[in-house]
Order: structure tokens, then C-alpha cells, then sequence
């Protein structure tokens, strides 16, 4: 962390479930840099991940981007 925070550097986490499995990661909720917001969500559960981001959107105060036709 120090390192990190030295050089401006931001770390990366992963929110997953706990305990379940050895290749679990705890959380690690430390600043080491000015935060750029850039989010990935997991669409393994039914298309979880759409409505997840649409909560994190709703949130921050964003607007959805307009669907595009055929896309």
C-alpha cells in the first residue's frame, strides 16, 4: 500500500462472495490513489449485472447512455 500510495497508483479489488472457496479474495476497502471510476460486473446470475450497474448509475447521480437501435 505504501508503494502504491507513493507513486499514485491505484489498487484493484474484487467483491466476491466470501468462504466458499480457497481462491477467495477479502475486500480490501483502501485509498491509495484519486480514484478513476471504471466498474466491471460479473453477468453470471441472470443478467444481474445490468441491473446492478443501473444501480450503481442511479447512485452517482449518472445518466444511462441512450440505447442505440440493433445493438
Amino acid at each position: 500500500m505504501t508503494f502504491l500510495r507513493a507513486n499514485a497508483l491505484s489498487m484493484v479489488c474484487v467483491d466476491m462472495p466470501q468462504g466458499g472457496h480457497p481462491s477467495s479474495v477479502p475486500p480490501i476497502m483502501v485509498a491509495t490513489a484519486e480514484p478513476a471510476l471504471h466498474v466491471l460486473f460479473n453477468n453470471c446470475c441472470e443478467g444481474q449485472a445490468q441491473r446492478d450497474a443501473a444501480r450503481l448509475a442511479e447512485l452517482l447521480g449518472a445518466t444511462p447512455a441512450p440505447e442505440r437501435a440493433g445493438v
